[in-house]
């Protein structure tokens, strides 16, 4: 696959287009991609030291700059990123926002013309530490809504609400370890699809904010945090005929 420029769907005003991209569909693109990267996001690469990280950063930087390209009609290599001082990429001079996460095998891209984004996937697996975490992470009426849980329920959905703060403090452009305690975020239903504060937003003005779970594999969770309503979800799996 030579990395092309490909219409996609048209993202609407009020939309959020997610896709869900799996690595190993991607590794025989890998020096295709390479050759997109800016000097520095090269320099970045040459940072990791473990193969596998090598090559999920350069999978998910290429197809950000596919994606990018096919929405703007622009070269994948002339699109210009820039990193805030969380380390969150941003395109210059263009009006959409996106953000990107990667577990396990998958890696999610998501984007939007509303306001600011966040997303967050996380791969299901066993935890030792759950009440450390609950204690160190999490906000009291999360670890109440936890703990009040049937046991083989609460692993999945810690990693509902754990993916839906991640989404909503990526979005609203803070850390997670910095404030993760300072937002609760319970589950409106089972299961959990979508999400409302324990307590109301403190800090400046308070913008109306969509935070969702999303549909994904089995052993996966994952969520959707924007800062505006939302009228619709385009959610589709990336593959590499999708730029033949």
């Amino acid at each position: 696959m030579k990395p092309t420029q490909r219409k996609l769907p048209k993202l609407a005003s009020d939309q959020v287009h997610l896709w869900l991209a799996d690595f190993q569909d991607w590794q025989r693109d890998i020096d295709d991609f390479r050759i997109l990267l800016s000097k520095t996001e090269l320099q970045r690469l040459e940072r990791y030291l473990i193969p596998i990280k090598q090559e999920q950063f350069t999978i998910s930087r290429g197809l950000l700059r596919l994606l990018l390209a096919s929405y703007l009609q622009e070269g994948p290599a002339d699109i210009q990123l820039k990193t805030n001082e969380d380390g969150k990429p941003y395109l210059v001079g263009h009006p959409i926002h996106f953000n990107i996460s990667h577990s396990g095998k998958y890696l999610l891209l998501g984007f939007t013309l509303l306001d600011q984004i966040g997303v967050d996937i996380q791969e299901i697996h066993p935890i030792s530490n759950l009440d450390t975490l609950l204690k160190r992470y999490f906000h009291d009426q999360e670890s109440t809504y936890l703990e009040a849980l049937a046991p083989h329920h609460r692993i999945g959905s810690f990693f509902a609400i754990w993916t839906a703060k991640e989404a909503y403090l990526k979005a609203s452009g803070v850390g997670f370890t910095k404030s993760s305690r300072s937002v609760g975020l319970l589950p409106s239903g089972d299961p959990a699809r979508s999400f409302h504060f324990a307590e109301s937003p403190t800090s400046g003005k308070k913008p109306y904010w969509t935070i969702q779970g999303l549909d994904l594999p089995d052993s996966y969770r994952g969520a959707l945090a924007v800062s505006a309503p939302l009228e619709g979800i385009l959610q589709r799996s990336l593959k590499p005929t999708d730029f033949q």
